[in-house]
């Protein structure tokens, strides 16, 4: 049976007592208070003083007309993952349900989901994601105005649903002349109702985006949701297209609007979230790095605190990956320019208390100093990378399948480079046990390719009679590359076999070894061994006639790759 509502607008605040939120909830009942919303929270248990606690609970969620829920990580983590540790959250939890499943219809909801600025959406609770989540800055006030007019919205639309009243439905956008037609946001409500990780999630996902782009319209909050909810159905699927269509109609709709505040933190949050990240998972690095530079300064412009440390944290992973790459001249500025943006991220999610974020920030900051080490030789950067990936490794839970894999992996690959061969033996036969049968998901099988070539590598770094081993493994890395379409990788993959058995084409291991000094780019090592050697044996497999000749070579190659470049350009159109 529901209850009537109050003739003015009544607030239960519903949160996770932690010392983060303290600070939040004083100022927001404060500052609702004011404009006139009666706030029941846990601050009032002492002047109430009730004889029941969860008594106090279920009848202040259903007299109240809303529900605020302060989401943090650890809420998240209380509704979702482990119910058990936080009971009294867990029955606060359910009755918070209950009153949205009662609710009908998109608008007037009275359950509001509310995050710091820097908090992502995408770690709301399952049930909360179909929501618009509202934001609140406990030192400056922002946000206040909107959960306020949502409130009062909510309240509004219960009086109506009492009186049989038809409440005015407000415009989803408060600028003038824009609106989502009335497919487009349809198709979005039925995309924020489902589960992502169900099987019809991409094929609602894809509509939403054909609807949207039939319809051509500006930009709107409705895109900054529809990306969020499609990036994480991209992320359960492991479908790079998807996040690549959803991001190239997002950042259409943006360029269709005046540049404001509001726009250009969404195009940010496109850029970073969207192109930069399927350009780095796509090997086109280059293109990663402009996009994440560009998301970084809309960020620093709109002054979103929480997209510059994720733009940071994308800027380190690409530059890491550059640096293996680049010459002698380029790789210390990569290494550098890596270090330090990694090392701002993860200074800012500390200060945030953000154990998630912190976490994968460490997790790329210790792959950072894997790669300084084998360029280096520095002992302390691998001491450095051990601590870090240790540290990562232990805030992945089980559950968190991809992120506990990749920090496994890392640490397989540093037991490998600290000689622990034992340690990284079984690591790695872990991995595979565990990522064979998820093969079908494009995470999982990069992962399980990259775990094929750090056995290859164990195998390369043991004893001689461990080569064959090592070129089995090189090969299937290879093949899964191959199929991701990563060539990188592939020819990473492929330039370690032809390093542990240099004979099969006709090297030999000082060859190997000028090769690897000449030029670090893999592709480029693989295209200079097929050549082979032009010049006759008498002159020698090595010595200074053998690194003239294979600099000779290395030239002849850049040419080409330059003509053949120059003539694709050619051939675009203007």
């Amino acid at each position: 049976m529901r209850h009537t509502p109050p003739d003015e607008p009544s607030v239960f605040l519903c949160q996770l007592h932690e010392p983060a939120t303290r600070k939040t909830v004083r100022v927001l009942a404060q500052l609702l208070a004011q404009r006139g919303v009666t706030v029941v929270h846990d601050a009032v248990l002492k002047q109430s003083n009730p004889a029941s606690l969860p008594q106090w609970m279920s009848s202040g969620i259903e007299q109240s007309t809303t529900v605020i829920c302060l989401v943090t990580r650890a809420f998240t983590e209380a509704c979702a993952d482990n119910p058990d540790g936080h009971l009294g959250t867990a029955f606060e939890w359910r009755a918070v349900l209950r009153k949205l499943y009662q609710h009908e219809g998109a608008v007037g909801c009275p359950v509001i989901p509310v995050c710091l600025p820097n908090f992502d959406p995408d770690d709301v609770p399952f049930a909360l994601r179909g929501l618009e989540v509202g934001r609140f800055d406990p030192v400056t006030g922002e946000g206040i105005e909107v959960i306020h007019a949502r409130i009062v919205q909510a309240h509004e639309f219960a009086r109506a649903a009492k009186t049989g009243a038809a409440p005015v439905r407000p415009r989803r956008d408060t600028r003038p002349g824009i609106r989502v037609p009335s497919p487009v946001r349809k198709q979005l409500d039925r995309l924020g109702q489902v589960n992502p990780a169900c099987s019809t999630a991409p094929r609602l996902a894809r509509a939403w985006i054909d609807s949207a782009r039939a319809a051509n319209v500006p930009h709107t909050a409705e895109f900054v949701r529809a990306f969020t909810l499609i990036d994480v159905i991209a992320r359960h699927a492991g479908d790079l297209d998807l996040l690549g269509d959803v991001t190239d109609v997002c950042l259409a709709a943006a360029a269709r609007v005046d540049l404001d505040d509001e726009t250009k933190q969404a195009t940010a949050r496109y850029l970073i979230r969207g192109l930069a990240r399927l350009r780095y998972h796509q090997d086109r690095q280059e293109e990663a790095l402009a996009a994440a530079e560009r998301g970084l300064a809309l960020a620093t412009e709109a002054h979103d605190l929480g997209l510059e440390a994720d733009a940071r944290r994308r800027l380190g992973r690409v530059h890491r990956v550059l640096a293996e790459i680049a010459g002698e001249d380029r790789h210390d500025e990569h290494l550098r320019n890596a270090l330090d943006c990694a090392g701002k991220a993860l200074d800012f999610f500390r200060s945030a208390a953000d154990s998630k974020e912190r976490a994968t920030t460490e997790l790329v900051l210790a792959e950072v100093h894997l790669t300084t080490y084998q360029r280096s030789g520095r002992s302390k950067d691998l001491q450095r990378a051990h601590e870090l990936g240790d540290r990562a490794l232990a805030c992945y839970s089980d559950t968190q399948l991809a992120k506990h894999h990749e920090a496994n992996l890392l640490r397989a690959r540093i037991d490998i480079e600290e000689g622990d061969y034992p340690a990284a033996t079984d690591r790695l036969d872990h991995l595979l046990r565990a990522l064979k049968p998820r093969v079908d998901k494009r995470v999982f099988a990069e992962l399980l390719g990259r775990a094929y070539l750090a056995l290859a590598r164990l195998h390369a770094n043991r004893r001689r009679w461990r080569r064959q081993p090592a070129r089995v493994s090189a090969a299937a890395a290879e093949k899964i590359f191959d199929t991701l379409g990563l060539p990188r990788l592939a020819a990473e993959s492929e330039w370690l076999g032809i390093r542990v058995t240099p004979r099969d084409l006709g090297l030999s291991r000082n060859d190997i070894r000028t090769i690897e000094r000449l030029c670090f780019d893999p592709a480029e090592r693989v295209a200079l061994a097929r050549r082979g050697r032009r010049w006759t044996t008498w002159q020698g497999f090595c010595g200074w006639f053998g690194r003239r000749n294979w600099k000779r070579a290395l030239r002849e190659l850049r040419a080409e790759k330059a003509r053949a470049w120059a003539e694709k350009r050619e051939k675009e159109p203007v």
